[in-house]
This record gives C-alpha cells, structure tokens and sequence, in this order.
C-alpha cells in the first residue's frame, strides 16, 4: 500500500515537473518611444510591436526590442505564430511624435525567437521554428490630441498566453509595410507614443 502510494506521488510530482518545463515565458519591459499596428491582410491577422525597452528588470540598458503576433490561415486550419526579441536601435526610428519606422530582418538577428504552432488532432499543438525575414512598417499620426492608456490585458492565441500592462501616452496612425513578404495598410488601429513602464509578459504553452 505505502508502495503504491509512493510510485503515485512520484508519478504525479514527474507530471507535474513536465508541465512546468513546458512552459516557456518571456518578459519584456518597454519604457520610450512605441509603434504598435494590428492589421489584417489576406487573410492574416497580425500585430506588430516595436518600442525602446529590454527583456530584464531593471532594465540596465535600454534596448529596441521587437514583438509580434500571427494567425495564418493554412489548409489544415490555423497556424499561430509568435516572435520576439532584441533589434538594432537604428531598425526603430521613432525620434518624431508625428512619424515612425520599422526596417528589421529577423534572419540576420541572432537570438530572436520566432515560434509557429498548428493544432494537431490526437496530438495539441505542435511547434516548429516560425518565419524569419524583412518586417517593413510606416506610422504617420492622423490626430493632433493624444490619449492616455493604463490598463491591463490577459489573451490567449492557441498555445500562447500574454499578459500586458499598459502604461502608454499614445496618439492614432495610420500605418503601411510589409510582414515577411505580405503588404498591409491599417488606418483604424494603429498607434505611435510612449510607454511609461509598460510590461508585456508572453507564456508558450506545449
């Protein structure tokens, strides 16, 4: 009996142990200048976050780092893809409240994640290495007066969870480019402006 009772508390403790090794989080933390776009092209949804931060607390030295987001419709169903990381400040320019720009190519960064996650019958989410290559954003502010955000926001998109507080001054844009080859426009909900210790935690789970 003490046996039995010993291999199911292993059991559970190895279950248990697995679990939290699956979960892969990551934690950026933005202070500065930010662009943001969500955008729908062809079928693909996707945002698209630059601003001036670092993936550490306190941040010792503040960095440019990259964050976006991507469903993709496929002809088994939906891909979520995911990536993150640290970029060239001079890929960032948003020095003007009026205008900003993006010219990154993630293939050439060392130490950028990029994640892809297709749902599999019988089996969860299977991930693979996700797109590498040119993102291409323009912002152009399109309202003089600025709005001021502080608020909290917890999603889920397949195997991805985020939690994000949002501490921003912000103005509306419209925005233009390209997401690995894919042309888009957006000019309802896109946004230049500052952060002010904004905490963008994301959690992969397998």
């Amino acid at each position: 009996m003490i046996r039995s009772w010993v291999l199911t508390l292993l059991s559970a403790l190895l279950l248990a142990s697995t679990s939290m090794a699956s979960a892969q989080t990551t934690t950026f933390h933005a202070s500065g200048e930010f662009a943001e776009t969500f955008a729908n092209a062809n079928g693909t949804f996707f945002t698209i976050f630059a601003a001036r931060g670092c993936p550490t607390d306190p941040c010792f030295t503040n960095n440019t780092i990259l964050v976006f987001f991507a469903t993709i419709r496929t002809a088994n169903g939906v891909a979520f893809v995911t990536g993150d990381g640290v970029i060239p400040d001079s890929a960032f320019d948003a020095s003007s409240p009026d205008h900003a720009t993006l010219n990154v190519d993630t293939s050439q960064l060392s130490g950028f994640n990029s994640t892809s996650c297709t749902f599999v019958s019988g089996r969860g989410f299977v991930c693979q290495p996700g797109p590498a290559g040119v993102i291409h954003a323009e912002w152009k502010r399109t309202r003089a007066g600025s709005s001021t955000r502080v608020e909290e926001d917890h999603t889920t998109q397949g195997p991805f969870v985020t939690h994000s507080h949002k501490n921003q001054d912000f103005f509306s844009a419209a925005s233009t480019g390209s997401f690995f080859g894919t042309s888009f426009s957006d000019s309802r909900r896109s946004e230049i402006g500052t952060n002010n210790n904004t905490v963008i935690t994301r959690t992969q789970q397998n």
